[in-house]
């Protein structure tokens, strides 16, 4: 028997997944409004990763239907001005991870912008806003999902021609790691981000356009 690849770049739908479960451990597909109340999930199960030390679930708006609520408008505006694609298991259907795509990043907002590069980036560039994974309940660790995701996001040539951009706090040491892997580089730092009363420093990095 073939063993299967670590992930599934395609362009599938959830209509392909059952024929797919004997190849690929996992699928990136769009999603959709019906996959909002497990995103939500594991947007609440992911989001005291990206601070380390803070936690912002128990707080009063981090309940699960104000989740659900925001995320639809945030992964799936009526605009189409965000693309998200989910990660999905083949054997279980169980969602383990997704990221989204503004199409207009526009200007660095949410604190004090400080340039630390040379590099030329668009002044409205796409934005790589969420991506958060899980691992799964049932066949496998979930390694490699996020990867699996990001490359999803890097074959669309309307973003890998103009280059892509994403904003992580200093301090996820983990997530900054995983975007150099792939090539981000920091352009600028945000001072005083956050919606909270402690302050922290985000990262501006930009990954490059590829040439096509």
């Amino acid at each position: 028997m073939t063993e299967p690849l670590p992930y599934m770049i395609v362009h599938a739908t959830q209509a392909d997944i059952p024929a797919l479960s004997q190849i690929f451990p996992y699928v990136i597909v769009h999603a959709t409004q019906a996959d909002i109340p497990a995103l939500s999930q594991i947007f609440l199960e992911s989001i005291d990763t990206t601070v380390p030390g803070k936690t912002f679930s128990d707080q009063p708006g981090y309940t699960l239907e104000k989740v659900e609520a925001a995320l639809s408008k945030r992964l799936l505006p009526e605009d189409g001005s965000v693309t998200t694609f989910v990660a999905v298991h083949p054997g279980t259907g169980e969602l383990l991870g997704y990221v989204n795509v503004k199409e207009h990043g526009g200007p660095v907002l949410g604190g004090d912008y400080e340039s630390t590069s040379d590099v030329q980036t668009p002044e409205d560039p796409p934005e790589m806003d969420h991506l958060f994974t899980k691992v799964p309940k049932e066949g496998g660790s979930g390694k490699g999902v996020g990867s699996a995701l990001l490359k999803r996001v890097l074959q669309e040539e309307k973003w890998a021609k103009r280059g892509i951009r994403v904003i992580c706090f200093e301090r996820n040491e983990r997530a900054l790691s995983f975007y150099r892997k792939w090539g981000f580089e920091q352009v600028g730092k945000l001072h005083n981000a956050g919606d909270w009363e402690d302050k922290e420093t985000a990262l501006v990095l930009w990954l490059k356009a590829t040439p096509q």
